[in-house]
């Protein structure tokens, strides 16, 4: 084990037992709730099994489960109830799997109160009060004394219900702006009864959940409350107030505390990359020296540095991260020094995890920059015959496919015309909020290196050479599409790749044409290079319109706090001795003056000057398939489907 030269080691704490009521946790990392959109439906039982069981010999002390929703008004899409009977069957059948697997798994008590949505319950949500809600766009009904009564009964049943399926913890979801959160805030608790009016009666029914499940199984089952270290909206629970309810579920019983941050309608980033590692230590530990049970903390904390600092400060007492979980199923055991490889840090893109939850039609969880997560079941095979393939290109596409085509057995060269690998990705890690993308090139380096692929880079195959492989994979990836109104002899016209690698310096009048990703992307660089006037052109006048919705907003307040100034829509653009000409939908014209005109409206697919003949497989993949579809999302999938897809590929005669 490896300690400082002052002998301090940096693994002591996380490595250390720690106990929560009467379940002993073996070490410091846990995976954190969260839903995967495979919740509530028996089909896709054994891929949560096969999911979580791979965690937990990746290294989790301790796997909560995606809320489990303690009332059917409480619930939504793809959810488990404990109201409902093959739910809790199913419950039980996943505790079984994951303590066959030698570990221990915990279950989070959800109800989402005005969270909720009618569309997806058949019933109306319920709340506090009635207070709209403008992440549903719908106002809920505000719960009668009878409403929390059976609400409170229905927490307390349901933890005597995950008592019995063997669970061995339990998670009251007290935060993130759901029912409890709701009682505590001023914001959505504007009654004046027994449960609303001041900070005593506001905290009681929150209180009273706590109380009545410690009472119930406190002696038999880790009892763990989720609670909101700070809300991030107007007029939410103040800080004191959080103190002293910690102190007071500390007083009830509770083993416990997990630190959330933010609700879904604050304004305050609290998980997208943008949020600096560790932001929200002075949280964590305002409650950790507050109350003497426990402390669990998640929110950025991704990498194995800033994870030993928050356990060696003491901010935490445990990390209870779950993405970091999604990008790298060995995550505890790397982090803890138990596995040499280089961890996949999860970047926080939130594309493949919160954005396929929160979309209107919800699809199963996977990762950015692990594609394979959620598909665990499916069995990995070595190759019967090894084929020799060339990758041409070392963007997303082409990493992945080269990583998982050697990882299966076959012999892979990947060529990269320029002098790193990485291509677009390497330019998207240059983005002020998005550096964590260097983590994932360090990653995929690192894996290519162990596995024996041979990478070439400032190499571009010729023709010869790639007649020596039965398989040529095409993933050069695309360039930026030159539009019919800007010359191409125009020095101030310069594309956002030319920007991005320093190869143009920034003028002072800068316009960006194009308000997709790359345009905002292109944007906020360009504001943080230079003091200039930054106009950003958008055809149809929408910001983002391909990006999530758990981030698109963070990014187009980032535009407005950046001063860029935006216009659109517009029908047609021409380039003038001024800078640039658009045109309204009714056609007024108004001039832009501009140094410099930077594209960011499209792409096409590089060019593929190769023609080989039919016995070698050759595969197009990521952008150069697809520009106009395809982003770093679908081109890690495509390049690790393609490579599955290699060993399946009939032999010939």
């Amino acid at each position: 084990m490896t300690t400082s030269p002052t002998g301090f080691d940096p693994l002591a704490i996380i490595n250390q037992p720690l106990t929560i009521g009467p379940l002993v946790l073996p070490h410091r990392l846990v995976m954190g709730s969260m839903h995967l959109g495979l919740e509530g439906h028996r089909q896709f039982l054994d891929r949560l099994g096969t999911f979580y069981g791979e965690r937990i010999r990746g290294g989790a002390a301790l796997i909560t489960l995606g809320g489990v929703a303690v009332t059917q008004e409480g619930g939504g899409q793809d959810m488990l109830g404990f109201y409902d009977s093959d739910h809790v069957a199913m419950l039980a059948e996943l505790v079984e799997r994951i303590h066959r697997c030698h570990g221990l798994v915990g279950v989070q008590l959800f109800h989402a109160g005005r969270y909720a949505k009618e569309a997806e319950t058949g019933l109306k949500p319920l709340a506090p009060s009635s207070v709209y809600c403008s992440m549903t766009r719908n106002t809920p009904q505000s719960m009668t004394v009878e409403d929390i009564e059976r609400t409170l009964d229905a927490f307390v049943h349901a933890a005597r219900q995950a008592y019995d399926a063997g669970f061995d913890a339990i998670e009251i979801m007290g935060s993130e702006g759901y029912l409890l959160n709701e009682f505590l805030a001023p914001f959505t608790n504007r009654r004046d009864d027994a449960f609303g009016g001041d900070e005593i009666r506001r905290q009681r029914f929150p209180l009273a959940v706590a109380q009545g499940i410690v009472d119930a199984v406190g002696d038999k089952i880790a009892v763990i409350y989720r609670i909101s270290g700070e809300d991030f909206i107007e007029d939410g629970t103040p800080s004191t107030a959080t103190i002293r309810f910690a102190k007071a579920l500390q007083d009830s019983g509770v083993h416990a505390l997990n630190v959330g941050v933010g609700w879904h309608e604050s304004s305050v980033p609290t998980v997208a990359a943008i949020v600096p590692q560790g932001a929200f230590q002075a949280v964590y530990w305002a409650l950790r020296h507050a109350v003497t049970i426990p402390i669990m903390g998640a929110n950025r904390l991704n990498t194995r540095e800033i994870i030993h600092h928050v356990l060696n400060n003491g901010s935490v007492d445990v990390i209870s991260a779950a993405r970091p979980w999604l990008a790298d199923p060995q995550f505890g055991n790397k982090v803890r020094g138990l596995v040499p490889h280089r961890l996949n840090v999860c970047v926080a893109c939130n594309q493949a995890c919160l954005d396929h939850v929160l979309a209107k039609n919800p699809k199963p969880v996977s990762c950015l920059v692990n594609p394979r997560c959620s598909h665990e079941n499916r069995p990995i095979h070595k190759v019967s015959r090894v084929k020799r393939i060339a990758v041409v290109g070392s963007g997303p596409a082409g990493l992945e496919v080269s990583r998982r085509a050697r990882e299966l057995g076959h012999e892979v060269v990947l060529f990269e015309q320029h002098d790193e690998i990485g291509g677009q990705l390497a330019l998207a890690a240059k983005i002020p909020g998005k550096q964590d993308f260097h983590y994932t090139l360090d990653y995929y380096q690192a894996e290519l290196d162990r596995l024996g692929v041979l990478i070439r880079t400032s190499t571009t195959p010729d023709e010869a050479t790639l007649l020596n492989f039965d398989v040529v994979v095409q993933a050069t990836g695309s360039q930026p599409q030159w539009p019919s109104f800007a010359p191409i002899t125009d020095e101030r016209v310069v594309s956002f790749i030319d920007i991005l690698k320093g190869k143009r310096p920034l003028s002072r009048h800068v316009v960006i044409v194009g308000s997709g990703g790359v345009g905002i992307d292109v944007a906020i660089f360009t504001a943080h290079h230079h003091h200039g006037p930054i106009t950003l052109l958008s055809r149809s006048g929408i910001l983002g319109r391909s990006l999530g919705p758990s981030t698109r907003w963070i990014w187009i307040r980032e535009l407005r706090a950046l001063g860029v100034h935006v216009v659109g829509p517009f029908q047609s653009l021409a380039v003038t001795d001024k800078g640039i000409r658009y045109e309204e939908p009714l056609g007024k014209f108004h001039d832009v003056d501009a140094d410099q005109i930077i594209l960011c409206a499209g792409s096409i697919p590089n060019p593929w000057p190769y023609s080989l003949p039919s016995h070698i497989l050759t595969l197009s993949i990521g952008a150069a398939n697809n520009p106009a579809t395809i982003d770093a999302k679908h081109s890690f999938r495509q390049g690790y489907w393609a490579a599955q897809l290699l060993g399946q590929v009939k032999e010939g005669p």
